[in-house]
């Protein structure tokens, strides 16, 4: 069997969705997604582990009153967990390693285990595969208890003629990242090569949205490319808003969206009418010259950049690393 199908067995075994069964482990709700897609796989003693406790859970609510409760059996060969009575004694640190009472020899059989002991004082096996240390352990439950408190989110937008309007979200996206939220990033009107992309691809808690691979300016275009370039921006904006509400997202950043409004290749009113009725704990960034009044109306926090001098006046082009 494989790594998805057990991940999404285990967690249906315990009746919960997926969203309640990440915060129960205190697993990221992005992993297990990428598990039960099938895009990521794993790790073997997860697996065991995740079949254990669940065991362990099942037995505890049942009334079994004799001891930790049941074992899993899934192992590397990819078993299903399916355990009977387990019976384990000693010391309460006595089982610390899922091979203590993980076992598998029949590659995609359903294993069952009558009977485990484990003996005062046998020898615990604290490996890194099977214990967490206490400082990520303790990381995770701060991450877990930022999310629960994360019940307002609010709208910003940083707008203006002068440079720092995507740097600035950006660095909120970092923040946001660094603190346990989960951000998703989409740019319009820019390929996919600037190069805090680069930067922050590399935190698994934001989530970057790839857009058309050669962009140019909208005076650029010609009437037809506006009017593809209107209905590709209107239908990336119902995807990513609709990404953003149904995976649960903490942050959401569209960058340079008010500059595609106001440039006559997005409507304002899909931007409104996501705004308005947006997952309260959602914080949505916005940036782009010339906001309407009707989102600053909206709008939580706005920020106006001025220019007071550029050295693109001086005949000084964009820089990589600073302006790109």
């Amino acid at each position: 069997m494989e790594c998805k199908e057990i991940i999404k067995e285990l967690r249906e075994s315990t009746g919960m969705n997926r969203r309640e069964f990440c915060e129960y482990f205190h697993i990221p709700y992005r992993t297990v997604t990428e598990w039960e897609l099938g895009n990521r796989h794993a790790p073997d003693y997860v697996l065991r582990l995740l079949g254990y406790y669940i065991q362990v859970e099942k037995l505890g609510n049942a009334g079994n009153a004799d001891g930790a409760g049941s074992t899993c059996n899934t192992g590397n060969a990819g078993g299903t967990c399916s355990a009977v009575n387990a019976d384990i004694t000693g010391s309460a640190g006595t089982v610390d390693s899922a091979d203590d009472v993980c076992n598998t020899d029949n590659a995609g059989d359903i294993d069952y285990v009558v009977h485990v002991e484990a003996a005062d004082g046998a020898e615990s096996a604290e490996s890194s595969e099977s214990i967490e240390s206490s400082e990520n352990k303790e990381k995770k439950e701060n991450v877990e208890t930022v999310k629960k408190k994360k019940t307002t989110g609010l709208i910003h937008i940083y707008c203006g003629d002068g440079k720092g309007k995507t740097t600035t979200g950006m660095g909120l996206c970092a923040r946001a990242a660094g603190y346990g939220l989960r951000v998703l990033v989409y740019q319009f009107m820019k390929n996919n090569s600037t190069s805090e992309r680069k930067v922050l691809a590399l935190s698994e808690n934001i989530t970057l949205v790839d857009g058309l691979p050669q962009e140019k300016f909208s005076f650029q275009m010609t009437a037809e490319e506006k009017a593809e370039r209107k209905a590709y921006y209107e239908n990336q904006l119902r995807a990513v808003t609709r990404k953003a509400q149904e995976e649960g997202y903490d942050v959401l950043f569209l960058d340079e969206v008010i500059y595609t409004i106001r440039a006559g290749l997005l409507e304002e009113t899909l931007l409104l009418d996501f705004l308005r009725g947006k997952p309260a704990g959602l914080e949505v960034i916005l940036t782009g010259q010339g906001p309407s009044q009707e989102l600053i109306e909206l709008a939580d926090y706005v920020s106006e950049i001025k220019k007071i001098r550029h050295p693109f006046d001086k005949g000084i082009r964009a820089r990589g690393g600073i302006e790109s």
